[in-house]
């Protein structure tokens, strides 16, 4: 299975911006991928969209037009928040999930946190959907695999240099493949044993993973949750 990752150069307008998405998607349809991922935030530039404005117009009709799965990250104006989101769509063009990021890093003052985790019924299989700081905890992305994904991807804007050593620790404790698209840092494909292939993403170059399998390379581990109820038993302050 191909998955296409796609860095947008920086567009000011919705229409440059949905253009450009709509060649990378013909790349990629052309390609054989399966599903076209954008990173974190690439739209709006300033301000914030609701999940079911022009923009998420424009990439139905793209998904649609190119029968490719498409995921795309958005600055999200909703109830007086902003959120850090991504919109997924099936090749149908069809909504399959929205996703406002749980945990929040440095961005905690200019985001809220979303209060749901995803798992999108994609083409490509039951797909975990997270971003940024998402990554750094094990627990939650554990759960969306014990709920039924068998890929995570991520959407990410500068990824942080340990975004590699914890993809691969995702990837290999859970015995999925982890596909992270960001603007820049670590990206590409890490799979269930934890081996990385990279991709460099130049502004509006499509770049391909495949995914094959999803057994890990170790034995998996005995897990005592009960034992671990205490230390994750933290109050929810928000």
């Amino acid at each position: 299975m191909r998955i296409a990752l796609f860095r947008p150069p920086p567009a000011t307008e919705r229409v440059t911006l949905l253009a450009a998405v709509d060649g990378a998607a013909a790349v990629a349809a052309a390609d054989r991928a399966r599903l076209l991922l954008l990173p974190a935030g690439v739209w709006p530039p300033r301000g914030g969209e609701s999940a079911d404005g022009p923009f998420a117009e424009g990439l139905a009709t793209v998904a649609a037009r190119h029968r490719l799965a498409l995921i795309a990250g958005l600055v999200e104006e909703a109830f007086g928040h902003r959120f850090d989101s991504a919109l997924v769509f099936g090749a149908d063009g069809r909504a399959r999930g929205h996703y406002r990021r749980v945990h929040l890093a440095a961005e905690g003052e200019r985001f809220a946190a979303g209060r749901w985790g995803l798992v999108a019924p994609l083409e490509c299989g039951p797909t975990a959907v997270v971003m940024g700081a998402d990554l750094w905890v094990p627990e939650y992305i554990r759960a969306l695999v014990l709920t039924g994904a068998r890929l995570v991807v991520g959407l990410d804007r500068a990824a942080a240099a340990a975004t590699a050593v914890l993809a691969a620790a995702r990837a290999l404790e859970n015995g999925v493949p982890l596909v992270w698209a960001a603007v820049s840092g670590p990206a590409g494909l890490w799979r269930p044993d934890g081996t990385h292939v990279s991709v460099e993403e130049a502004p509006g170059t499509v770049r391909l993973v495949t995914v094959t399998g999803t057994t890990p390379a170790l034995r998996p581990v005995r897990r005592h949750p009960r034992l671990y109820r205490p230390v994750c038993g933290e109050e929810d302050r928000d």
